[in-house]
């Protein structure tokens, strides 16, 4: 068999040097930052579908603050709590479940604001309310406080029976004490942020 000469063999070596170090350089730095690219390409072409559609919600927006205005409009006042400042609401809200109860025929034994609160871009003002008395008449101040003009809520109710409950006759009817949390809406531009 002849022999190489040796300066053949020095070219193919460098030859082979020369691609193995162009692979290894493909491996090692070009094809990470080619997947590099295509992820960020990736996550470009996201960010701009995002973009498209925020920018089709924000050109919606004045349509949606005319319907926003018009839904304020047409809900008569007498819905929302009255008052120029929460607290003027909440003891509003305060004297009308008073005005109910009396009317119903139950004792409030005690009534106190609760902490406001908003839900669903609706703010809410509320009120404890303590009462006793029959269950027709706890049943009826219920059903009016549900009933009411004004948008009301009863969020909590705990009913009990009264001490002396046991003790009355079969032929009258049971007492029971009633404690509700009462909610009403307030207006969305009453002056409150």
């Amino acid at each position: 068999m002849p022999e190489i000469p040796r300066a053949i063999r020095r070219r193919w070596k460098f030859f082979a040097a020369t691609i193995t170090m162009l692979v290894a350089l493909y491996l090692i730095v070009v094809s990470p930052l080619a997947a590099l690219f295509g992820r960020q390409s990736l996550r470009l072409d996201q960010a701009r579908a995002s973009l498209n559609r925020y920018a089709t919600t924000a050109a919606k927006e004045p349509e949606v603050r005319k319907f926003a205005a018009l839904a304020n409009e047409v809900i008569p006042d007498s819905t929302f709590l009255e008052g120029g400042s929460d607290g003027a609401r909440s003891a509003s809200l305060q004297a009308r479940l008073k005005e109910i109860g009396g009317l119903a025929g139950v004792r409030i034994q005690s009534v106190r604001s609760l902490e406001p609160f908003n839900d669903s871009g609706l703010r809410y003002l509320g009120a404890h309310l303590e009462l006793s008395g029959t269950v027709s008449a706890v049943h009826a101040a219920l059903a009016a406080i549900e009933e009411n003009e004004q948008l009301l809520f009863v969020k909590n109710a705990l009913l009990r029976m009264s001490a002396g409950a046991l003790s009355t006759s079969t032929t009258q009817e049971p007492a029971i004490e009633a404690q509700i949390d009462v909610y009403g809406l307030v207006k969305e531009n009453a002056g409150v942020p």
